[in-house]
């Protein structure tokens, strides 16, 4: 298995495109109300090795120590795309179904995760169908 079709790799993409969405849709609602509440991360248990421990480069943050500061969000926010409708550049993933992207498993088993194929792929779902305003992830 390549390396950056790992479960894994697969799961923080997955977790960082529902991150932007919830940015994006805070960012579309204008004036954010002023009742900001932390926003409570239910994440899987790990189940792969960590990063290794070595690495050093110019574009890399210092390790964090500690618990990581709560992303505060308006209260009352929700997964717009919770079960809706997924289409994707790939159209017959290797691993798993494209429906699977949106169901809200983050758990990173074998049949909780989706693979596609190697180069640049999108999966995209519409909160609505007419609607204009979409989440969208990209895989590289």
């Amino acid at each position: 298995m390549r390396r950056d079709k790992t479960p894994r790799t697969l799961l923080r993409q997955w977790v960082a495109g529902v991150l932007a969405s919830l940015a994006a849709v805070v960012g579309m609602a204008g004036e954010p109300p002023q009742d900001k509440v932390p926003l409570i991360l239910k994440l899987p248990m790990p189940r792969f090795m960590g990063t290794p421990h070595n690495l050093k480069g110019p574009h890399l943050e210092k390790p964090r120590s500690g618990k990581r500061p709560d992303l505060a969000v308006p209260a009352g926010l929700t997964h717009v795309a919770l079960n809706k409708p997924v289409t994707a550049s790939d159209t017959a993933p290797t691993l798993g179904e494209l429906s699977q992207v949106t169901d809200g498993d983050k758990d990173g088993v074998e049949g909780s995760y989706v693979e596609i194929g190697p180069g640049k792929q999108y999966f995209e779902s519409r909160s609505r169908p007419s609607s204009s305003s979409r989440c969208q992830g990209i895989s590289s």
